[in-house]
């Protein structure tokens, strides 16, 4: 353990024991409140209510507390308290109920939208400008506006990711300028698995049962392990309604060849609410020259299910959830001279299957997060010899073309914290997050060596927040872990955040950040005659050491807002794992911790809300590192991106009218070639463009949405390599 990291430990120690105090015991209950939409008189079952009580025994005590699938929050302070409402998408509420009363509210909606509520990376529901992370939100009116349909179709308009296209591995990203086993992707908090080549494929991760998804840039490693180097991603699902049977159909078609149809049941009922999801998603596949069989882009076609179980008793929720995906890619080969009557023809089916149960919410003065999960990949490739003339077909005997890979993940995360507010008339508060992670991870398949491997990793964390004066908050934190496979590295963080209260936010941050060898890079075994590559048991972890800045400023007047965020970061990352050639010489190779790597860069975006309209505009500049050049050093190539989005909402006339446009700037770096020569590679500049309109009818029980997505017909982007 190095100094800094010791310094982190003891920092959060002291923080912990010295500081954060949690007072045990139960108070006397009071009376309860209930929140309604002021819009249709329904229950708002995503409210929290802050209770301080201002009277008796109980002074300057504070809880937080969800709403119930009633909206009814119940006060545990027995005296006169104080009260703060708040709720996504509605205005804050602030009042004072007298000893034992209870009082219904109706919460009007924004017209304007200021803050979001998030979860991730929090000790509890939290407002992102009290958050000490800067957490991007997109919530559910954006996807819709967007017309997304997947992970990969969001985030396409987002500033400082970088979204990657193959026509079978699928969609990948960049965030910070760092990607593939670098950016962590949850589901309600549980990591997905399945990366081909690094990759998580962002088309496969469907959007149908999606209530928000929330970004935080840099790394998240104290909470969430390895491969949130460059930042996570967290999706989080719908899991409450404000009905008590709800029902919903859509179908979405693109002139392009995509068909889709999903729908989506939920009951509620007493304790107990059941989410039932599902659909299909179908792609024709898309040549530049119509050929009449072989696709640029292949055919695709997705079936998936969601069932998602809650009961809620107190303040503790129990929930269930069940997902299923399959997916089957079609690779056309061209018809084979002289008789173009037989053709090879490549299948690659995938199968999800993800199940946790999760059990969240107050324990006491504490929030608990308990989740256990078990997710599973799987991938068959198989080629095909087929006869055009009779539709017959059969497996090649090329033991190369035949491919079974299975990745299993059996984990437990859980975490207890404390959300106190800060007591009227106290100066300072600390609230503290401790937790556990162990993450079982296997492999199978012919090209692991053995054919079975597995890794387990496991972990403990630990937080605090303290604010020693009203405007400033500190979190140290700090991880240690032990794995079966490396020597897992000690990860601390520390954040600072400053927030006047009038609209001005400043963070700062330093984080370290890790990436564990993958399966395949550990036991990776693919000898044939046109592959010669191992594995190694040898690799260490990559880490990096990140230091990142924001300040965001927002000012109202009337009804129109606008909002400034400028963001900065650095990144510097150590034993980078990369494919090297062996002494062996010819086409050997294996992985090694040979590599450095740098990103730099920052964003600034401007957003302004004025009645009906809402603008946004964003710069975003990210430099990056390639391979050391003849006199070992290290040079930053940079690329620029540029974002300008409008919108005009009509509230009561339920429509949407929205223009998405982004500029991705061109790339560039060095690689070296087998041969050792130096190589200058390029991915050419872009531009896309995209206009929704949406209209709500028949009592908002319709929604029907038209658009345009690609106006500017971008088809395939040029990479180029040239030796320098």
């Amino acid at each position: 353990m190095n100094s800094t990291s010791k310094y982190i430990l003891g920092l959060a120690w002291l923080a912990i024991s010295g500081l954060c105090q949690p007072i045990f015991g139960q108070s006397a209950q009071g009376g309860k409140v209930t929140v309604l939409s002021a819009t249709d008189n329904k229950p708002l079952t995503t409210a929290v209510v802050v209770f301080t009580a201002i009277g008796g025994g109980e002074k300057n005590k504070a809880a937080t507390v969800p709403s119930s699938l009633n909206g009814e929050a119940q006060n545990p302070y027995s005296g006169q308290t104080a009260i703060y409402i708040y709720a996504i998408g509605f205005d804050k509420i602030i009042d004072t109920l007298a000893a034992g009363q209870s009082l219904t509210y109706h919460a009007k909606p924004l017209s304007v939208k200021l803050n979001d509520v998030i979860i991730t990376g929090q000790y509890g529901a939290n407002t992102a400008d009290k958050s000490v992370y800067k957490v991007r939100v997109i919530d559910e009116n954006q996807i819709k506006a967007q017309g997304a349909v997947n992970l990969r179709d969001v985030l396409a308009n987002q500033l400082n990711i970088r979204l990657n296209q193959d026509a079978i591995l699928g969609s990948s990203m960049s965030l910070q300028g760092v990607g593939g086993e670098n950016i962590k992707i949850l589901v309600d908090g549980v990591p997905m698995v399945g990366r081909q080549n690094g990759n998580l494929d962002l088309s496969q991760i469907n959007l149908n049962n999606i209530e928000r998804i929330e970004i935080i840039e840099g790394p998240l490693s104290v909470s969430y392990g390895t491969n949130a180097l460059g930042g996570a991603i967290n999706l989080i699902t719908k899991k409450d309604q404000q009905n008590t049977a709800e029902f919903r159909a859509s179908t979405y078609y693109e002139s392009v060849g995509q068909y889709n149809a999903d729908g989506r049941i939920g009951i509620n009922k007493g304790k107990h609410s059941l989410q039932l999801s599902g659909g299909r998603n179908f792609f024709d596949g898309f040549a530049l020259v119509d050929t009449s069989r072989f696709k640029t882009w292949k055919p695709k076609e997705q079936y998936f299910g969601n069932i998602g179980y809650g009961y809620r008793f107190k303040a503790l929720t129990l929930r269930y959830s069940g997902e299923y995906f399959w997916e089957l890619i079609t690779n056309r080969g061209q018809r084979r001279a002289p008789y173009y009557e037989t053709a090879f023809d490549d299948y690659y089916r995938t199968n999800r299957i993800n199940n946790s149960v999760t059990l969240n919410g107050k324990a006491g003065k504490y929030n608990l997060n308990v989740i256990v999960a078990y997710n599973a990949y799987i991938r068959h490739k198989n080629t095909y010899f087929k006869n055009l003339v009779d539709l017959s077909e059969e497996l090649t005997t090329n033991s190369g073309d035949q491919d079974t890979s299975r990745f299993g993940l059996v984990m437990s995360r859980g975490t207890i914290s404390t959300s106190k507010q800060r007591p009227e008339g106290k100066k300072s508060v600390c609230n503290f997050e401790a937790g556990y992670d162990v993450n079982v991870e296997s492999a199978y398949g012919r090209r692991i060596d053995g054919q079975l491997q597995n890794i387990g990793d496991y972990a403990a964390f630990v937080s605090a927040e303290y604010s020693p004066v009203p405007k400033l908050v500190f979190r140290p934190g700090v991880r240690l872990a032990y794995n079966t496979a490396y020597k897992a590295p000690v990860i601390p963080s520390i954040n600072v955040l400053f927030n006047n209260g009038k609209g001005i936010s400043v963070r700062a941050s330093y984080a370290r950040g890790f990436r564990a060898p993958a399966i395949k890079e550990l036991y990776f075994n693919f000898v044939d005659i046109n592959h010669n590559i191992v594995g190694s048991q040898d690799l260490k972890a990559e880490y990096s050491n990140n230091f990142s800045a924001n300040f965001t400023w927002r000012k109202e007047v009337k009804k129109s807002v606008v909002k400034t965020d400028i963001s900065a970061f650095y990144n510097q990352i150590d034993n980078l794992i990369t494919l090297v050639q062996t002494d062996q010489g010819g086409a050997a190779y294996t992985y090694g911790n040979i590599g450095k790597y740098k990103t730099v860069g920052g964003t600034a975006q401007v957003d302004y809300w004025i009645g009906k309209f809402k603008l946004g505009t964003g710069f975003n500049y990210v430099g990056r590192t390639s391979v050391a050049t003849e006199d070992g050093k290290l040079s930053f190539y940079f690329s620029p991106e540029v974002r300008a989005n409008a919108a005009f909402i009509a509230e009561k006339a339920g429509l949407n009218i929205s223009v998405f446009y982004k500029y991705t700037g061109k790339v560039q770096n060095f690689i070296r070639s087998a041969e050792g020569d130096l190589l200058q590679n390029f991915i050419s500049d872009y531009n896309t463009l995209d206009v929704t309109a949406a209209k709500t009818l028949w009592k908002r029980h319709i929604t029907l949405t038209v658009g345009a997505k690609n106006l500017l017909n971008v088809q395939n982007v040029q990479a180029k390599v040239a030796r320098s």
